[in-house]
């Protein structure tokens, strides 16, 4: 991308020259910028942060204040993308993606089991589908996660749209009382003992079920799609993207999204920034990351573009109008400054719920009360 924004912008790559630093993982990532923190180091100019660790770094002002860049872009950018980089009613970061929730499954499939996804509205409807679709297909499977260490995103994914939270305006834990929470469990759980879920164990097994059918449909993000070209990349055309059903009383939203942020303690910051406004902030940046890494643009200029009415190479003509939709839906998770701590404790609890291991009340009380004990309050430092 970095490229393909100094060939389009000559005088960038007069400037400067991008040194890119590769790491496994966003949580790696993580790891590895408070431990620079600690050491007292100079920090990287330009960081890939996902959304939900901004409220941490965002507090604790060790993120450059980009209000003055992005606010003079607001009535460019759709309002996920803007939303996505604020905190406290100010911008830390360039919107890279956002990530709101859609529904892929095998068109193929689909078909051939006679189901109608535009007819999916409700966790019931998503059942009898995957019900369905099992009469035809005996090893396949609506939905995939490992219920032993459940995968928070898919969660978060559900409370965006319900309106559930973890905490109350001051911070309180109000996990066992938050009627949203309570809304999203019950009806993961619904769905886990339908039947319809593949168990998976890891991600390899993951990568394979959806090359060889296993998988046949999941709710997951729109991310996801970069992904399925390398696993699957014998099934182009076939993978298909439509909206999630209603789970948990609401229409998820997405999980949040990726940002760009420019860290205080760095060497060159007005040249991030200039690069990080070519890449973000302009149509021809946008066009360029959908090009490279099929990244739904952030400005509404971009997305009316032609390019992203063309089919897709991989999802086909199914995408434009499923992330178009997607997109205008978009709400994040309410995140708080101590999210990835939260989440430590909650996951534990909400895998013992679902293998039956103890009831919703006492998986929901016993994670706030952990909560409260261990974290006291989600916006104290």
């Amino acid at each position: 991308m970095a490229k393909a924004a100094f060939d389009a912008n000559p005088e960038l790559a007069e400037k400067y020259e991008v040194e890119p630093v590769l790491i496994a993982s966003a949580t790696e990532l993580v790891q590895k910028f408070r431990m620079m923190l600690a050491a007292g180091e100079t920090m990287p100019d330009i960081m890939m942060f996902q959304s939900e660790f901004l409220p941490e770094f965002a507090q604790e002002g060790i993120l450059t204040d980009l209000s003055d860049v992005i606010s003079a872009h607001r009535d460019e950018m759709t309002t996920g993308a803007y939303n996505l980089v604020t905190y406290n009613g100010k911008q830390w970061g360039f919107p890279y993606q956002v990530k709101p929730s859609v529904w892929v499954y095998r068109s193929d499939m689909f078909e051939e089991a006679g189901i109608d996804v535009t007819t999916v509205k409700t966790t019931d409807d998503f059942i009898a589908a995957g019900k369905r679709l099992q009469e035809t297909f005996p090893d396949s499977y609506m939905l995939q996660f490992n219920s032993s260490q459940f995968p928070y995103v898919f969660l978060v994914d559900v409370l965006s749209g319900n309106g559930g939270t973890f905490f109350d305006e001051e911070g309180n834990y109000v996990l066992d009382k938050d009627p949203g929470v309570r809304a999203a469990w019950e009806d993961i759980k619904k769905i886990y003992d339908a039947g319809i879920v593949f168990d998976v164990a890891d991600a390899t097994e993951q990568q394979q079920a959806y090359a060889n059918g296993t998988i046949a449909s999941d709710l997951t993000g729109t991310w996801i799609k970069n992904n399925m070209e390398s696993w699957a990349p014998d099934l182009v055309g076939i993978w298909e993207e439509t909206q999630w059903p209603s789970i948990g009383g609401g229409t998820p939203g997405g999980e949040g999204g990726s940002m760009f942020v420019v860290p205080v303690n760095c060497k060159y910051s007005d040249a991030a920034i200039e690069i990080l406004s070519t890449l973000s902030l302009t149509v021809e940046g946008n066009l360029n990351a959908y090009r490279e890494r099929s990244i739904y643009p952030s400005l509404t200029k971009a997305i009316e573009d032609d390019l992203l009415k063309q089919p897709h190479r991989y999802m086909g003509a199914s995408l434009y109008e499923a992330e178009a939709e997607a997109t205008n839906n978009f709400k994040s998770f309410n995140y708080s400054p101590k999210f990835n701590s939260e989440i430590d404790i909650i996951v534990p609890y909400m895998a013992q719920y679902l293998q039956g291991q103890m009831t919703l009340d006492e998986a929901l009380s016993s994670a706030n009360n952990d909560l409260v004990v261990q974290l006291e309050n989600a916006f104290d430092n």
